[in-house]
């Protein structure tokens, strides 16, 4: 096999991780492949893209008329934290979570 068509494989199976809706852990597990060696080729994949493998953001902004609190944080399993208000809407937050 080629250089070529190894990376070509290896990025497959990035767009693949990207479509599953897995945690990192999960899907290498799955694939019987290294966590190590699936982040090797996650990184190459972003340097050549130059884009975050999801990037589904979704603005947040709180009404006036509720008073500040102190939220809680969602994390992530690839380290992305998110800090959320008490007073969000079920469905939004519904939104959030499936974005990742």
């Amino acid at each position: 096999m080629t250089r070529r068509e190894l990376q070509r494989q290896k990025f497959k199976m990035i767009s693949d991780f990207q479509g599953s809706g897995k945690t990192q852990l999960a899907f290498v597990r799955e694939a019987g492949i290294s966590l190590t060696g699936f982040r090797y080729w996650l990184k190459k994949y972003r340097a050549k893209y130059d884009r975050p493998i999801r990037n589904n953001f979704i603005e947040i902004v709180p009404t006036a008329d509720l008073p500040v609190d102190p939220g809680f944080d969602i994390i992530f399993p690839n380290g992305v934290r998110v800090n959320m208000s008490l007073a969000i809407d079920g469905a939004l937050l519904g939104k959030v979570i499936k974005s990742w």
